[in-house]
């Protein structure tokens, strides 16, 4: 058992070192690990967040925090970003992003998002800057608002 925050993109280096490849990190900047050594119950170093993204969210999890930032600019699509304490809320009932006793925590959370994202976001794929997608998108309309009617994935599956 692993009480650590982990995230669905370690899964592909723990396996692979588990396989015995030699070097199985990416090779773009990435902060997928191996989770190797704490499914052994060593001591390493383990991160206080994991960062994750779909389309129009970006967010980051911490042991006590989920802060949800959302794309905003599309017009037509407006959208607010969500903030919830997993202590006291583990269902994430209650968005406290509105309450200004909550608003350091948020702008640190929302600081952290954007700084995760300048680092591991590939600029071809930048869908909040402008990229394509690899592949099917589920709000296109929201991305052409966005970025012109142009705008289109990379491959649509045609």
């Amino acid at each position: 058992m692993c009480d650590e925050l982990v995230s669905q993109i370690d899964l592909f280096p723990t396996l692979a070192a588990m396989a015995g490849a030699a070097d199985a990190r990416p090779s773009l900047p990435s902060s997928a690990r191996d989770l190797g050594p704490a499914l052994r119950g060593q001591v390493h170093d383990s991160p206080d967040a994991i960062f994750f993204e779909q389309e129009e969210t970006r967010a980051i999890r911490t042991h006590n925090w989920l802060y949800a930032m959302r794309f905003r600019g599309a017009g037509s699509y407006p959208m607010s970003d969500e903030l919830y304490h997993l202590a006291t809320d583990p269902l994430e009932r209650t968005n406290l992003i509105e309450l200004p006793e909550q608003t350091a925590i948020a702008d640190r959370l929302r600081d952290r998002v954007s700084s995760f994202f300048d680092t591991h976001s590939e600029p071809r794929f930048d869908l909040w800057r402008g990229g394509s997608a690899k592949s099917n998108v589920t709000y296109d309309q929201l991305w052409k608002d966005a970025w012109g009617e142009d705008w289109a994935p990379e491959f649509s599956g045609a």
